[in-house]
């Protein structure tokens, strides 16, 4: 009896050693296949870019072309242009700065006017803080100061507008 269990015993094993490579013969061949299809899929992908890459050498060939043509141009015009310009008379621009510098920003006029019902006219330069208050959520972008009242216009990037008096 003792022959026949070890007999048993030997044939279970090999049973289990079979079934165990079996499995592992199955997941092999699963994953082979699937590198398979990966490689097909990366070959596809590759001709693609071959392809891809050179109609963009041809479209940077020709633009390098086309620019080396436009400099050969604008040297070519430029050659014909300077003996012109060298016989025009040089003019120097108007501006009313007298140091020749132009500015950025144009300066506040001097309102000259009277002001209404005989009184005098408002001037923002000799107005004090008084106190502030919150009136735009976001930046002033425009101020406008009325000429005869003291009255100032504000504009802000809250598309909001609000006019304010002044006390003096």
């Amino acid at each position: 009896m003792v022959l026949s269990e070890k007999a048993k015993a030997t044939y279970d094993k090999l049973l289990k050693e079979r079934d165990f490579h079996k499995m592992h013969h199955e997941r092999v061949q699963r994953d082979k296949k699937k590198l398979n299809e990966n490689i097909e899929r990366l070959h596809a992908l590759q001709s693609e870019y071959e392809k891809k890459f050179e109609e963009l050498k041809e479209k940077y060939n020709f633009t390098m072309k086309e620019k080396m043509l436009i400099k050969i141009e604008r040297d070519k015009l430029k050659a014909e242009t300077q003996p012109k310009k060298e016989q025009l008379p040089q003019v120097e621009p108007k501006t009313g700065l007298s140091d020749g510098k132009r500015s950025k920003f144009t300066p506040f006029p001097e309102d000259e006017t009277a002001a209404p019902k005989g009184g005098e006219q408002f001037n923002y330069k000799q107005t004090v803080l008084g106190k502030t208050q919150k009136g735009h959520s976001m930046a002033v972008c425009t101020v406008v100061f009325h000429p005869k009242k003291p009255i100032i216009g504000t504009g802000s990037d809250d598309t909001l507008w609000k006019i304010w008096t002044v006390h003096q």
